[in-house]
């Protein structure tokens, strides 16, 4: 089935005929047109309706520190959690290779601290579990054959980010890692 068919026919699902009801919300720092379809469309399968909330374009940080956001209304079952790579490390993403190895340690130190606090702070106030997707190991690099001779590039670095959040998630009952860079690899890049 297309994405377009997953569109359509969760605009046609007969929510009242449904025994069961989750409520999932995603969020991201990037477009995921005909996701929350989709998911409609595979709980349906499981005769579940599914009540969905998605925050604004880049907007997770905000929806999650905010008490008073909508995402705290909603009352989620399940939050995905799920950041480009590219926007998640902000303008650094393109000149990362020319900054020095402290910097760039302190850069993917910073950015775990930025996951972990807005999990703890969002979790102090809900019980919703969190599927965390991590990062795809990029499959360019700028430094081609040498990425591997670089102390510390960015494929180490997204290793390291991903590693981290395994070990984040290993602490937490709640909080989980969907590993995203295997089903990137399996389906490839492009086709995502």
């Amino acid at each position: 089935m297309s994405l377009n068919d997953f569109i359509k026919k969760a605009e046609l699902l007969d929510v009242k005929k449904f025994e069961n009801e989750i409520k999932i919300a995603v969020l991201s720092n990037f477009t995921h047109r005909g996701l929350l379809e989709t998911i409609k469309v595979k709980t349906s399968e499981l005769n579940t309706n599914c009540l969905t909330y998605s925050c604004g374009y880049n907007q997770y940080s905000q929806e999650m520190l905010d008490p008073s956001s909508n995402l705290y209304k909603f009352s989620s079952d399940l939050i995905f959690l799920m950041l480009d790579l590219s926007n998640f490390f902000g303008n650094d993403f393109y000149s990362i290779d020319s900054f020095p190895i402290e910097s760039k340690k302190e850069m993917i130190e910073n950015k775990i601290a930025e996951i972990k606090n807005l999990i703890n702070s969002f979790q102090n106030r809900n019980n919703s579990k969190i599927i965390i997707f991590n990062f795809p190991i990029p499959i360019y690099s700028p430094k081609g054959i040498n990425e591997f001779k670089t102390n510390y590039g960015l494929k180490e670095m997204v290793a390291n980010l991903n590693q981290a959040l395994y070990d984040f998630s290993k602490t937490k009952s709640s909080v989980y890692v969907y590993d995203f860079n295997a089903f990137v690899m399996y389906y490839g890049q492009q086709n995502i």
